[in-house]
């Protein structure tokens, strides 16, 4: 898995460049790339750990147990001695192919043309269908 998302990701971002190279406008300027000020960074990095401090508390108080897609993935990792890159996969490569994707090319395109509501659900039902 690790090596089909990280082997994956520059055809992704070159398929993406070569569509946004036919709009005559760059790259970054096509996908809204900036640097977030530091202030809007650290807000994010805090409600990210309140979240995922929510999500624990919710999962201990439910005894939920980890699914067993996650725990094989882990385990098939550690087996191959591949952790490392499993985690640059998971924490690098998936979700900025995801966002460049999703966020940044289909909504880009679409938003345009159905509306900033419409073209919101729309990526979101993709991006959930992707998941499944």
């Amino acid at each position: 898995m690790a090596v089909i998302l990280l082997g994956s990701l520059p055809f992704l971002l070159g398929v993406l460049a070569l569509a946004i190279r036919r709009t005559g406008r760059r790259f970054r300027d096509y996908l809204a790339l900036t640097w977030p000020r530091r202030r809007d960074l650290l807000i994010g990095l805090g409600v990210l750990i309140g979240v995922l401090a929510f999500n624990a508390g919710l999962a201990l108080y439910a005894d939920a147990d980890t699914p067993n897609f996650m725990t094989g993935t882990y385990e098939s990792g550690r087996e191959a001695g591949l952790l490392p890159l499993l985690a640059i996969a998971f924490v690098f490569a998936a979700p900025v192919g995801e966002e460049v994707l999703f966020r940044g090319f289909i909504y880009r395109g679409l938003a345009a043309r159905l509306g900033v509501f419409l073209t919101i659900l729309i990526t979101a039902a993709l991006w959930a269908l992707l998941h499944i």
